[in-house]
């Protein structure tokens, strides 16, 4: 038999399980970091439904919260169904994941728990994406100019000393509405199903809502993803109302301000994602 023929056999074999203790690695890795995000953050969704009450704006965030684990779920679900390891997929879970961790964060500044409280956010795993252009350059493939809005979120809030937080809340806003403009342009999303007719002073109005539920049915295939941007809607509106506090005198608040940095930048990627930029 050839030697050489005999060698190659080995050695396509052994660069295949080597490939594949990889994947699989990687598949174990990234559902330790899924388990760890909802492990930390359910204490404080579970002791918000215990002291929120009555209060309209913890019943809304509640039900958001809710929603977006039952999605993270059922795609876990569908992915144990399987019987492969598709880590694409898993790589989409995690990210969400780790989207609903920085959301969970900024939402405990917008409704803070009184002590006692079991729930603590530092013990949130951080998202591992990096301060640097990897999200602005996937944004370019749709319009570079949106790239280059993107770009400066980060640029503005490590590169500026004169109120960076305040910067950076302005630049993040303004990448949302560039890629939403894009995505969901107020004259098609009249025509579709997700928009109605505002009162008489706002009757022509496109809410950020009506735009990410159209720009989600219009531009995302993929069944589990769709479900996972949608079960943010709610959440990532009320983030923006955060976004609006660049545009107010006094003082912001650094640490609101990241963790609202976090979790919008968080979800943009995962748009990215979802449009296979």
């Amino acid at each position: 038999m050839n030697p050489d023929g005999i060698k190659k056999e080995f050695d396509d074999a052994a660069a295949l399980a080597d490939s594949m203790q990889a994947k699989y690695a990687n598949a174990v890795q990234m559902l330790g970091r899924l388990s760890s995000v909802i492990s930390t953050t359910q204490p404080y969704w579970t002791q918000l439904a215990i002291k929120g009450g009555n209060d309209p704006a913890a019943i809304s965030a509640i039900q958001s919260g809710v929603a977006n684990v039952a999605a993270i779920k059922g795609g876990l679900y569908a992915v144990d169904a399987s019987n492969t390891c598709p880590t694409g997929e898993l790589t989409s879970l995690c990210l969400s994941a780790s989207s609903f961790g920085t959301d969970t964060a900024a939402i405990s500044s917008l409704l803070p728990l009184a002590p006692p409280c079991q729930f603590k956010v530092d013990l949130i795993p951080l998202p591992e994406f990096t301060q640097n252009n990897g999200l602005a350059q996937r944004l370019s493939k749709l319009d570079p100019s949106l790239g280059k809005v993107c770009a400066e979120v980060w640029e503005t809030l490590y590169g500026t000393t004169a109120d960076p937080e305040r910067s950076a809340l302005y630049m993040i806003r303004q990448t949302w509405d560039h890629l939403f403009d894009r995505l969901a342009p107020d004259a098609e999303v009249r025509k579709s199903s997700h928009w109605t007719t505002k009162d008489v002073d706002k009757k022509d109005m496109v809410t950020r809502e009506e735009r990410i539920k159209y720009a989600v049915d219009r531009h995302v295939s993929e069944p589990t993803r769709k479900n996972l941007l949608l079960a943010t809607c709610d959440q990532m509106v009320d983030l923006y109302q955060e976004l609006n506090r660049a545009h107010e005198r006094g003082e912001v608040n650094a640490e609101k301000a990241i963790r609202t940095l976090h979790a919008i930048y968080a979800w943009l990627q995962q748009w990215a994602d979802a449009l296979n930029l």
